[in-house]
């Protein structure tokens, strides 16, 4: 989910994995996270995960009716995909 707060945007990621990525030591370090284009998320210490974004209805809704307009039209304004209006949390 893209939020939009005044100190910029921010995404929010949820992961649902099976069990058995959790039966791993814990690390005591700091871990670095790479999106990358053969795998979505490679963490420093080595693990992979790939995982799929499904767009919701509302999301493809706010695209076409985004496309549709002019940059920096008052149509474009009041579409509200780039404003706090639309965020939920």
């Amino acid at each position: 989910m893209l939020v939009c707060k005044p100190s910029g945007y921010y995404l929010y990621v949820t992961c649902y994995l099976p069990q058995e990525h959790f039966r791993r030591e814990p690390v005591a370090k700091v871990v670095g996270i790479d999106f990358g284009v053969d795998w979505k998320l490679t963490f420093s210490n080595g693990i992979k995960i790939e995982f799929e974004v499904h767009e919701t209805p509302r999301l493809k809704r706010l695209q076409k009716r985004l496309a549709g307009t002019k940059k920096n039209s008052r149509n474009r304004e009041k579409t509200g995909f780039f404003s706090g209006e639309n965020t939920r949390g």
